[in-house]
């Protein structure tokens, strides 16, 4: 009985044959010892082929010969028996570096494209992956030779059962991380979209390695800077509309399951990218595959995601907390780790983020896709986040640390958790703000970020006496008023919100001034005077001069001209430019009244008619400037009594205050 080493004997010897039948025979025998990494018998039948033989065979079977051609049976076999030996030649990175070898890229390539559904593929993406990782001259091979283009349209051909599925996300994988992505995104972003489809089906479905390397496929798709041509592709395609249930349930199976915290993360940061793409929204939905009847909540997904961030902004926050503050110098002992976890724990604020707006508009909407039980659940979870990072602030403080990114962070996702639920963690804040407003990124000179990350919090806590008190107490109000100018100067349609929100902050103090326990000095709003002219000269809208004309009544309203005149910094010509606002808004305030509609502006109305009421006895140069304008003339037609004046106007504000004009 012959022995395996004489089976590979009598194999070699027929390959070194010289007519062709013989080498045939030696490579179906070839086939049997070939098998796996048997990298020696590899090697040997390899020296005693070579590749001219095994060349003609590729060329006939994928219909290139100049020869005879045999059937299609024929054809397609002597295709299978090239590609099998071929594919078992690149599993040897020497043999895979080889000339000979790289040159049958295209070729390979070719059959992928002419026979998508056949039995070869296999064989096929074995070749290119063990072509592709063995050097970088195979690696440009299938760069210069559209591989992505090819493979990404072949993966969304494949069955869904299909064996080839796991190498070709694998070799794509290897191709994306090495391929300058923008370039190859902007130009296949449709076949890459096709391919994300097929894949999310895999990553849904599996539970091998091939998850894992369908979450990674998945996410440097979708996820990654470049990837906005595949969102818009997906987003604007008719292809298959359940692929986003797919990558739900795939998300899930991973939270759920004990894994590594680098998939945990990975797994965290494509349900971030999903949410922006599809919106906040998308976190709750069927955790079941097509023909699945068992019964999942819908918010399964929901509370899987918030659970682990949960989890996981404990752990991270004690890492940093660890790197940052218990190294003897207050330099992190290890940068990049340090790095690697400010960077999963941006994409884990940013996360929670979107499930607080998500609660929110459930709430606003009485939504019964979250259960009640869970959004106990959640308000708990969030709630003990926010303990956290509490904590991990009050330690930065204690060593003195007020920079980094990592504090930024922590500041914007607890003042947006405190936005929605202003009695939180209400006296921690409070206490906290000084230094709050102390924070700088990495890349800002001086506190920016922090203040404006503060603002939806402080336009609720100042809506109470406490609020107002705890910011002036601190000077946070100076800093607003500051953030406030430097914003005014470089205004845009996408800051006009923020400009309102801290409008909305200062006004709230100056109406609660008498109210609080901590004084309110005109010194400090004096400077947002000729700011407010300057934002309602670029606005030109009827809200930024009504706000600007408010604002501005209610900081002069602290004051006098004639006390105002012996501070030095202040400058007169304020007073010119305030008169000009106020009677913008005078005149605006009229035509609302002639045209009997109501104003979204109505309120700042009043308070500026109400404010320049009571500003007429102490300010001789505004009533002055009023008196004489254009508008006032013509609005009283040099007419001074009392009936003139209730002719004009039914507003007893504005009643008022033409009354103290003329009187």
């Amino acid at each position: 009985m012959a022995t395996g080493d004489d089976g590979l004997e009598e194999c070699l010897k027929l390959l070194r044959g010289e007519r062709d039948e013989q080498r045939l025979a030696g490579l179906l025998l070839a086939t049997k010892f070939c098998r796996g990494d048997d990298k020696d018998s590899i090697l040997k039948v390899f020296h005693a082929l070579g590749m001219r033989f095994l060349d003609r065979l590729l060329r006939t079977g994928t219909g290139q010969s100049t020869g005879t051609i045999p059937n299609k049976d024929q054809q397609e076999a002597y295709l299978q028996l090239a590609l099998t030996i071929f594919a078992a030649f690149c599993r040897v990175p020497d043999l895979a570096s080889l000339d000979d070898i790289i040159s049958k890229v295209p070729i390979i390539l070719e059959t992928l494209t002419d026979k998508p559904g056949q039995r070869i593929t296999v064989e096929c993406f074995e070749c290119l992956l063990g072509i592709a990782t063995a050097s970088e001259k195979g690696f440009f091979a299938l760069r210069e030779t559209r591989a992505i283009h090819i493979i990404a349209k072949h993966i969304y051909l494949l069955p869904a059962d299909s064996p080839s599925i796991e190498m070709a996300v694998k070799l794509m994988q290897f191709l994306l991380a090495k391929i300058p992505m923008e370039i190859e995104i902007t130009e296949y972003a449709d076949d890459l979209a096709s391919a994300v489809v097929a894949i999310s089906r895999q990553f849904a479905i599996q539970q091998t390695s091939l998850k894992f390397d369908a979450l990674l496929l998945i996410s440097t798709l979708v996820a990654s800077e470049y990837s906005d041509p595949i969102r818009n592709a997906l987003q604007s395609s008719s292809r298959d509309p359940v692929w986003p249930t797919y990558v739900r349930i795939g998300i899930g199976t991973i939270l759920q399951n004990r894994v590594v915290a680098s998939k945990k993360h990975l797994a965290l940061f494509l349900a971030r990218s999903m949410m922006e793409m599809f919106g906040e929204d998308w976190l709750i939905g069927p955790m079941n595959l097509p023909g699945d009847e068992n019964t999942v909540p819908l918010d399964r997904c929901f509370l899987l995601v918030l659970e682990t961030s949960r989890v996981e902004i404990a752990v991270l926050l004690n890492e940093l907390a660890h790197f940052k503050f218990d190294s003897s110098n207050g330099v992190c002992s290890n940068l990049e780790d340090t790095t690697i976890r400010q960077r999963d724990l941006a994409n884990i604020y940013t996360l929670m983020e979107n499930i607080i707006k998500l609660l929110s508009n459930a709430c606003d909407k009485q939504d019964k896709c979250i259960s009640e039980s869970s959004m106990v659940k959640a308000m708990t979870a969030l709630n003990e986040s926010i303990g956290f990072i509490f904590d991990f602030l009050l330690d930065a403080k204690a060593h003195d640390l007020m920079k980094g990114d990592d504090l930024l962070a922590s500041i914007r996702i607890i003042a947006r958790y405190l936005a929605e639920s202003p009695s939180a963690y209400q006296k921690q804040f409070q206490e906290l703000l000084p230094y709050i407003f102390s924070v700088t990124g990495e890349s800002e000179q001086r506190p920016f970020l922090s203040v404006q990350f503060s603002l939806p919090v402080l336009c609720q806590t100042t809506m109470d006496r406490k609020g107002c008190d705890a910011l002036v107490s601190c000077g946070g109000h100076k800093q607003v008023l500051e953030y406030f100018s430097r914003l005014v100067e470089d205004i845009s349609q996408e800051a006009v919100g923020t400009i309102l929100l801290t409008c909305d902050i200062i006004m709230n103090i100056l109406l609660k001034r008498d109210e609080m326990r901590v004084k309110v000095r005109v010194v400090d709003f004096l400077p947002v005077l000729p700011v407010l002219a300057a934002w309602a000269a670029k606005g030109n809208d009827s809200m930024a001069i009504a706000m600007s004309s408010t604002i501005s009544t209610l900081v002069l309203d602290l004051s006098s001209e004639d006390l105002l005149s012996q501070i030095p910094e202040f400058q007169t010509e304020c007073l010119s430019k305030a008169s000009a606002l106020i009677i913008q808004c005078l005149e605006l305030c009229q035509q609302t009244e002639k045209s009997e509609a109501p104003a979204d502006e109505q309120d700042l109305y009043d308070l500026t008619v109400a404010g320049c009421a009571r500003l007429m006895a102490r300010y001789p140069s505004i009533r002055r400037a009023i008196r004489t304008s254009r508008w006032f003339q013509h609005f009283l037609q040099n007419q001074s009594s009392m009936e003139a004046i209730m002719g004009v106007t039914c507003n007893p504000c504005m009643q008022d205050l033409l009354m103290s004009i003329i009187g």
